[in-house]
């Protein structure tokens, strides 16, 4: 038995046939200018000119990576001979790039398209390292500008690899107690300037310690200006109740601080900031916070 088509079906398959006609046709007409204009175009011009791009704004210098491609006037590089696959892989190389694609759109100009790698705290182990979210290594100077971050101190006897992320327990022992001090309204509470976990696997469960180096600050006014006290603070915790023992630090801090407010004393006329003796606060024993105040 045939099936009629009645004149609305006939209407609508002519309609869009003829949509996908002409698009096919628009298309093609589109893809054939494209291809005749790239024909014509001479790659065999020197490389003159890098364009980066980016989330940001110049995060590197275009002689940076001019430098890592060898890229100079005095030895031009044709178009048509960059290896665009061995100039990703060499932009790759540099511990600071996190991602990357080169691209040669038109003659003479290379495109780089490019993602640095974000610090989120500094390696103590090292100068001039800090680390990213992944615990890839990278040097700050000259790439970045000075940023207050905390630092971290693993204990570290061996040379680190660029390009390759720092593992083991000590490394997520310090990023998820970073994690636990940057949560919030947490982070408005703890000023914290170093992460020391270098003795938290030790094989005596007496040496095993975690050492948080924190401070407290002040602000008062006297003799119309802005005084900054200072009280530094080393937290000493266990390595598996650390997060208890931060709330009863908390508990504290409260008591602490109401006592040093009383305590202030302005020294030499004209400082501006006044540190106070270091105080170590040992919370490894339950129910139990011992003070030892330095000098």
């Amino acid at each position: 038995m045939k099936t009629k088509i009645t004149l609305f079906q006939s209407l609508l398959w002519i309609f869009t046939s003829a949509v996908i006609l002409n698009g096919m046709t628009f298309f093609g007409i589109k893809g054939y200018h494209y291809w005749k204009r790239v024909r014509s175009l001479d790659y065999k011009v020197p490389i003159k000119a890098i364009v980066q791009t980016g989330p940001q704004k110049e995060a590197l210098k275009t002689a940076y990576f001019a430098e890592l491609l060898n890229l100079s006037a005095d030895q031009p590089i044709l178009s048509s001979e960059f290896d665009l696959k061995e100039a990703q892989a060499k932009l790759l190389a540099s511990p600071v790039i996190k991602e990357v694609e080169v691209k040669i759109k038109e003659p003479g100009i290379l495109y780089i398209e490019y993602t640095t790698r974000q610090p989120i705290c500094f390696l103590r182990d090292f100068e001039n390292v800090a680390l990213d979210q992944d615990g890839y290594p990278f040097p700050v100077t000259p790439f970045f500008t000075p940023k207050n971050l905390p630092e971290i101190y693993l204990g570290l006897e061996e040379e680190i690899e660029w390009n390759k992320p720092l593992t083991g327990q000590k490394i997520e022992l310090a990023y998820e107690l970073l994690k636990v001090l940057s949560g919030p309204i947490v982070s408005d509470l703890f000023n914290i300037k170093r992460v020391d976990v270098s003795n938290a696997f030790e094989k005596s469960l007496g040496r095993q310690e975690i050492d948080l180096i924190t401070q407290d600050e002040v602000f008062t006014s006297h003799q119309d200006q802005e005084v900054r006290f200072v009280f530094p603070r080393i937290l000493r915790l266990s390595t598996k109740k650390y997060s208890q023992e931060l709330s009863n630090y908390l508990k504290l801090r409260e008591d602490l601080l109401e006592k040093e407010k009383l305590e202030l004393k302005f020294q030499k006329e004209g400082e501006t900031t006044i540190t106070y003796p270091l105080k170590m606060i040992d919370f490894r024993v339950s129910q139990l916070a011992f003070i030892e105040e330095g000098t």
